[in-house]
């Protein structure tokens, strides 16, 4: 499995570009606010044309629990993470930026799914809050 993250905009050209159709990837979509959102998944739902997959999740860049970040959005993560890898599809991550949120993501499941990219096991950009609720939601 490989995981990658990336900026907003940047996860907006790549479906404009065809990048889903043309490679085997599936797409966590973070936004700072519930029209944000829905914004993403409009934007995804006009322009792909293939059969990958998506969620769409909003919360705050900020550590702590003012962020929104629940156990509950966690475990939905983690689920979608489940279903991509048994189908053996690759990730994109995304959030505004492209650092802080998706960087947790990213790095949480290239950690649990033990995808050893050098560039995750040393990435230290990422938001430790939403990294440690995911790694904290993790059922054995």
């Amino acid at each position: 499995m490989k995981i990658q993250f990336v900026s907003r905009h940047q996860c907006q050209l790549m479906i404009l570009d065809g990048f889903f159709e043309e490679n085997d990837y599936d797409l966590i979509s973070i936004s700072d606010t519930n029209k944000e959102k829905e914004l993403m998944k409009k934007y995804w739902l006009q322009f792909k044309k293939d059969s990958n997959a998506a969620i769409f999740l909003n919360f705050r860049d900020i550590e702590g629990t003012e962020s929104g970040f629940t156990e509950n959005k966690a475990k939905q993560i983690r689920r979608f993470v489940q279903q991509t890898f048994k189908r053996k599809k690759n990730i994109i991550v995304h959030c505004l930026v492209g650092v802080s949120r998706s960087g947790a993501v990213a790095k949480w499941i290239n950690n649990h799914y033990i995808c050893c990219d050098p560039f995750l096991d040393d990435y230290v950009g990422y938001n430790l809050y939403v990294y440690c609720v995911l790694d904290e939601s993790v059922e054995y």
